[in-house]
């Protein structure tokens, strides 16, 4: 398990089919790593557990195989469930892992937003909602747990090294605009704000940490989600550099006065 996802009454939990074996010999021993113990085993399909926050109760369905990290938001639709995914057709994706962290040239492995509708019979339906390759998913925070329209994230159209340009899809018409980088530049996750007094899903401010391979330097960029092709609004210089990550949150200074 990577992600879950949460609706106003159900938790959902997709299992893709990749396991260690029953007896794994090589972990057991030390000879290899939970990582290298890993197989796809897409015959097992993907299991979907919905669970009844209220009472416990789940229900499983199956669906065609596939491989994920990471859900992008889910919502209640009559009885059925509609759950947004990054979903890879294979498991090429765990080469491309294992390339980074040897330090060698990733292998291309382009996860998409695909929409699965989870019935209440337990058929589940997909669909793919952009040609435009996505990971690292995030919503404006109006639209969790219903239903959205913009998903924010990072590309990797073909060509570039990894995952690392900021990216927003429109689900309705699959058009997705891209930020502009340089050559050398590496985008992290991008961490939607909403705007004062947000009217949209557009009304978010993106800021995405960038490390630029050449100068050897870091920047927070703040782009406008309505326009995110255009220029940044602000940038910050950083005084370090931070090595490319992932993950990142924001929480407003009264939540972190409140926390602290």
């Amino acid at each position: 398990m990577r992600d879950f996802a949460i609706t106003r009454t159900k938790v959902v939990f997709v299992l893709a089919p990749i396991v260690i074996p029953r007896v794994p010999f090589g972990l057991v021993l030390g000879q290899t790593s939970f990582g290298e113990s890993l197989r796809y085993r897409p015959e097992l399909g993907v299991n979907v557990a919905i669970v009844d926050r209220a009472t416990g109760e789940t229900r499983w369905s199956r669906a065609d195989p596939f491989m994920l990290f990471h859900t992008v938001n889910a919502w209640d639709e009559g009885n059925d469930v509609v759950l947004d995914v990054c979903a890879y057709p294979d498991a090429r994706i765990m080469l491309t892992i294992e390339d980074v962290m040897a330090g060698d040239t990733p292998h291309w492995a382009p996860s998409y937003v695909e929409r699965l509708r989870i019935g209440s019979s337990g058929r589940v339906t997909r669909v793919r909602l952009s040609e435009m390759p996505l990971e690292f998913p995030r919503v404006a925070g109006r639209a969790f747990g219903k239903e959205h329209r913009k998903v924010y994230g990072v590309s990797w159209p073909e060509g570039r090294p990894f995952f690392a340009q900021p990216v927003v899809i429109d689900t309705v018409t699959g058009e997705a605009r891209l930020a502009a980088l340089g050559p050398a530049e590496f985008a992290g996750e991008c961490v939607p704000v909403s705007k004062a007094n947000a009217a949209s899903e557009s009304d978010v401010w993106l800021l995405t940490l960038v490390l630029d391979g050449a100068s050897r330097a870091t920047e927070l960029r703040v782009l406008d989600g309505s326009d995110v092709a255009a220029p940044p609004v602000a940038t910050v210089r950083l005084p370090h550099v931070v090595p490319f990550g992932f993950h990142g949150n924001w929480v407003s200074a009264a939540r972190r006065r409140d926390v602290s």
